[in-house]
């Protein structure tokens, strides 16, 4: 009787113990999101005045580590990995200063830079953050103040 008692008590204990644990179940997201914003030139003493002259592609490749039944992160630190190409849809070569910006919940990017890029032709910019900003969950946009025409 002794060790039924004792066989219970521990068999009780134990439920207790893994009942009050929620196992975590971390998963592993990979994405791939390409946004596209189209750069227009506004300067009225443009050749290409209220035309568009580039195409600015922005690239999250993120891995991300979550617990979809706790609602939140666990496993290994996300990784995230924004980059940008720039493609010229003129004839012309340009050069201007640009700026991309977004805005999410995760957080912000401001990036500007200059570049030249050949007609009709793309660069590659590359990576131009590592911060998790979540581009589906974003406002983007593209900018230039000064685009030059060759």
């Amino acid at each position: 009787m002794k060790t039924n008692i004792k066989l219970f008590s521990l068999v009780l204990l134990l439920a207790i113990i893994f009942s009050c644990k929620k196992k975590q179940s971390c998963k592993i997201d990979y994405t791939n999101i390409i946004k596209t914003d189209t750069l227009i030139d506004y300067n009225a003493s443009s050749t290409h005045y209220h035309q568009k002259v580039a195409v600015f592609k922005l690239t999250d490749n993120s891995t991300v580590h979550y617990d979809a039944d706790l609602y939140s992160h666990c496993g290994e630190r996300d990784e995230c990995k924004i980059s940008l190409t720039i493609k010229n849809i003129t004839t012309q070569q340009i050069s201007m200063d640009y700026k991309v910006l977004t805005n999410s919940v995760a957080g912000q990017l401001n990036y500007s830079s200059q570049v030249t890029v050949p007609a009709g032709g793309t660069v590659d910019i590359g990576q131009i953050s590592d911060t998790c900003i979540y581009l589906s969950n974003s406002s983007y946009r593209a900018e230039s103040t000064n685009i030059t025409y060759f």
